[in-house]
């Protein structure tokens, strides 16, 4: 990568293109100003469109690597006017999370993992912990340890169950060991790890 005609080497995040043929794409803040009900707040009129598991999600995952920038524009409506159908895009633009601003390893060793930092929120309040609340209770499932049965005795990649193990650790940092360091991915795991078990006991609450 060439920037001001001096080459860097950096690492790049590519996806696959979550569109389908014929869909248009529309910021969750813009669909609710142009669609909602008045005195509806935007949580309320996300479980009206039938997103309470999607958005109850958002929330785990945003708690859990302390996403600080969900705003309006960081959820996306999908709409195709063939089909007529609408959905959420998969979540998107994590860059404002873990330990995005720590660079040093001195930083990396003070990060204290369950701190509540402020935090932009479309759909909730300024902070990830509070956020929790938000979750209808029918999706504050965890499921006991040793997690559900897995199909042809294959391990799952942690979305694909509901609970998360400490071997999972493994699999969250598959290929990356290059562009993250040791230091940084044990603080990261902590971070994780530590949000998780907090969550299986606010759920058990």
């Amino acid at each position: 990568m060439l920037v001001d005609g001096k080459e860097y080497v950096t690492w790049l995040c590519r996806s696959k293109d979550y569109r389908q043929n014929g869909e248009s794409k529309i910021a969750l803040d813009t669909y609710y100003q142009m669609e909602k009900r008045e005195g509806e707040s935007p949580l309320e009129f996300c479980f009206r469109q039938g997103w309470e598991k999607y958005i109850s999600e958002m929330l785990l995952v945003d708690f859990l690597i302390l996403n600080r920038d969900r705003h309006g524009a960081n959820v996306e409506v999908l709409r195709n006017r063939q089909t007529k159908t609408i959905r959420l895009a998969p979540l998107f633009d994590h860059g404002l999370s873990l330990c995005f601003s720590l660079h040093e390893e001195e930083s990396l060793n003070a990060v204290d993992s369950m701190a509540d930092r402020p935090v932009q929120c479309f759909v909730g309040s300024h902070s990830a912990t509070e956020n929790l609340n938000l979750i209808p209770q029918k999706y504050r499932k965890v499921t006991p340890v040793g997690g559900i049965p897995l199909k042809e005795g294959r391990e799952a990649f942690p979305a694909q169950r509901e609970v998360l193990r400490e071997s999972d650790r493994d699999l969250l940092f598959t290929d990356l060991e290059e562009a993250i360091s040791q230091k940084r991915r044990e603080v990261i795991w902590q971070m994780i790890w530590e949000r998780w078990n907090y969550y299986e006991s606010f759920c058990n609450t």
